[in-house]
């Protein structure tokens, strides 16, 4: 693995926790030093980091709120 990437990784405790969680990224970057940035991708889809998991997190949360303001306004009538 190149020294660069390497120190990355250590910096980053998430990269270092999915690396340890999905051994096969040890192989496909000391082979292949290009293939960080997909390492990065499917890092980040792991941990719910991606835009889409974003705003559907987010959404989660307002329908949440909603049904607790409704529940509250039920339970005063």
């Amino acid at each position: 693995m190149e020294p660069a990437v390497y120190k990355q990784i250590r910096e980053n405790k998430q990269m270092l926790y999915f690396l340890r969680r999905n051994p096969i990224w040890y192989r496909r970057l000391s082979h292949h030093d290009h293939s960080f940035e997909h390492f990065e991708k499917e890092m980040r889809v792991f941990y719910g980091q991606t835009v889409p998991q974003r705003i559907e997190k987010v959404k989660n949360q307002l329908t949440m709120i909603d049904m607790i303001i409704s529940l509250s306004k039920a339970m005063k009538d």
